[in-house]
């Protein structure tokens, strides 16, 4: 009687795990398949809507019997990619800075606008208040209505 090796063993188990994904999925494309042509076909809403339940549920199927795996165990494959992606995260960070501080420049440079045309306005409101007070003051020196 000839033993199978460990090795053997755990190739056929995911030779068929492998082939149990395979039927999911081609089930799965199959219901998608079938809720296109019946919502194609079909002006009935229920129907569609069934349709569209059974689809849902064939993927919801393979996602739940889908198990994550590990991409990479080399630590040090691991520490390059963590060291790209701060890299990546870092410039980012560096543009959106840059793009608040041009923000915060144009806003400073419009409140000085802004500061400048208000004084000005104020010198004006001033100036006529004072015209005022002094036409005013004719007037009544010269004793005539203004």
């Amino acid at each position: 009687m000839e033993r199978e090796s460990p090795n053997s063993r755990s190739q056929h188990g995911a030779l068929d795990e492998l082939q149990d994904e395979l039927i999911q999925e081609v089930q799965n494309k199959l219901t998608l398949c079938d809720a296109r042509t019946l919502i194609q076909d079909s002006e009935n809403p229920l129907a569609v809507l069934l349709a569209r339940e059974r689809a849902l549920l064939a993927e919801l199927n393979v996602q739940k019997s889908r198990e994550p795996e590990l991409l990479l165990v080399n630590q040090e494959v691991l520490t390059s990619l963590g060291k790209q992606e701060l890299q990546n995260t870092d410039r980012q960070l560096e543009q959106m800075l840059s793009c608040v501080r041009a923000k915060k420049k144009s806003l400073h440079e419009q409140l000085e606008r802004e500061r400048k045309w208000l004084d000005e306005e104020r010198e004006i409101e001033t100036s006529l208040q004072q015209r005022e007070e002094d036409g005013q003051m004719v007037c009544l020196l010269q004793n005539s209505p203004c």
